[in-house]
């Protein structure tokens, strides 16, 4: 692999040769007829806020062109089904190809950060350097997870999903907490975001080629809400809905023949809202006091949570999408104390990691595991128990590096990089660790917030407003 050139992610091979192409004005370009008017009305849109409004698309749709295609000048254009896309550019043009609609977005995301400024106190063009790139990604999940707060921005919503596409991931897993005004479900008076001002951010980042999963708190964190903060998103808007939980108030009552049928009419909702989408994620970590009322207690626990995630499984099944939930309840913290600290949350009390055998294989187990910082053996262990696995990150670059190579070597599905709470603290990183889940085997660049500051403010301009710029709204609160 040679110079890149500040792509990101890093391409699977990048060649380079003398010469460029300068490009100004009008960018007149032949397209195959799968890309859609309004995937091009995006590109145009971007291409304009990439080269400071220099460059501008027109674009015609060629039927002798592959499908996928985008060809500039007399180069050709020939689809190699080994990659997701490639890129050629040379003096006969440019060639942008792909094996279908996700790769030429690629392609595109790729084109843009190959172009280079001319000029001295202005732009006078802009330069694309001969070059042949051949790019494919090596995880089939390339996942990120975001939360929506009561206090998060739209603008914060934008432009994670938005930096989250451009970086070459493909699905973001959006949880609510208190952030989203649904029908069948409370929410803040005051606080959230009703599904009209969240749909066209959502509809936008689809297109930009996110499957987007929506993730709702089916066994623990009923409240909608961190425990660290005292609040109870449900019961202090419907103090009735105390029937749905266990007697702490922290935990779904999954012995409660309602409790399933409230569940599913949320994830109706949210299906509409989120769009299409293999997945839904029911959450299911830290239940701390599951199965803790007189009714649930009438059950041996382990037949009763067995019972009530398959039962959940195959609903979500027969609703056409694939049931994930986190790990943690599953591993017995005495049969991990050997490794690198493993989140595990079975106690004897509440032996659940002995339901493992028997729950639906159908569902994927998303693995946080944020204490590892070198080889990760827990989703060998789901691996081995038949369930399809995704390793999750946080925070620590080691730790997301180890468990990119462990999602490598180990064949998972993929990888997840979660942010919680810490969004502000994450977000510059994305874009660098995304090469994480391309080919890269470990961080190499320096200083992410400043290429993360070039890129941001390309994807999502703010006209010159200072809370719509960057992703930090306080100067003075960026590490504490």
């Amino acid at each position: 692999m040679t110079g890149t050139r500040n792509i990101h992610p890093v391409p699977y091979s990048v060649e380079y040769s003398e010469g460029f192409i300068e490009l100004n004005g009008q960018f007149d370009l032949r397209v195959g007829c799968g890309i859609s008017s309004e995937l091009l009305a995006l590109w145009d849109e971007l291409l304009s806020n990439f080269t400071a409004g220099t460059i501008r698309l027109n674009s015609t749709v060629d039927a002798s062109l592959p499908e996928y295609c985008a060809v500039w000048g007399k180069n050709g254009a020939k689809v190699d089904e080994e990659y997701s896309y490639t890129i050629h550019a040379n003096c006969d043009g440019i060639a942008l190809e792909a094996k279908d609609l996700q790769g030429i977005r690629y392609a595109w995301y790729t084109f843009l950060q190959l172009l280079q400024r001319r000029g001295d106190d202005r732009i006078t063009a802009h330069a694309l350097p001969y070059c042949v790139i051949l790019d494919k990604p090596c995880m089939e999940f390339r996942g990120l997870h975001i939360c929506i707060f009561p206090d998060t921005t739209l603008d914060t919503i934008k432009k994670e999903l938005y930096m989250a596409a451009f970086a070459k991931l493909n699905y973001v897993v959006v949880e609510s907490w208190g952030g989203i005004k649904l029908d069948t479900f409370p929410c803040w008076k005051d606080k959230g975001y009703t599904k009209d001002e969240l749909r066209p951010i959502f509809e936008k980042a689809r297109l930009m080629g996110l499957e987007l999963i929506p993730l709702f708190n089916s066994v623990g964190h009923a409240p909608a809400s961190r425990d660290a903060q005292g609040k109870n998103v449900i019961l202090e808007i419907e103090p009735q809905w105390t029937m749905y939980f266990e007697p702490y108030e922290y935990d779904w009552c999954i012995s409660n023949p309602a409790v399933p049928v409230l569940l599913r009419k949320i994830r109706h909702e949210l299906y509409d809202l989120f769009g299409e989408s293999k997945y839904f994620h029911i959450g299911g970590d830290e239940a701390f006091f599951l199965a803790t009322c007189d009714r649930c207690r009438s059950f041996p626990v382990k037949d009763l949570v067995r019972d009530y995630l398959n039962n959940l499984c195959a609903e979500i099944e027969s609703e056409g999408r694939r049931m994930m939930m986190w790990s943690d309840m599953y591993l017995d913290p005495e049969d991990w104390k050997d490794h690198d600290y493993v989140f595990a949350n079975s106690k004897p009390e509440r032996p659940l990691k002995e339901i493992l055998p028997e729950l639906d294989k159908r569902i994927i187990i998303t693995d946080w595991q944020y204490g590892v910082l070198h080889e990760d053996h827990t989703a060998t262990h789901f691996m081995e128990h038949g369930f399809d696995t995704i390793l999750s990150s946080f925070r620590h670059p080691g730790n997301a590096e180890a468990l990119a190579r462990s999602a490598k070597s180990e064949k998972t599905m993929g990888l997840l990089l979660t942010t919680w709470s810490w969004a502000e603290r994450e977000f510059p990183f994305l874009i660098t660790r995304s090469s994480l889940l391309w080919h890269e085997e470990e961080l190499s660049f320096i200083q992410p917030t400043i290429i993360s500051t070039s890129i941001i403010r390309k994807l999502c301009p703010s006209d010159g407003i200072h809370d719509l710029s960057g992703w930090v709204h306080d100067h003075f609160e960026v590490d504490g």
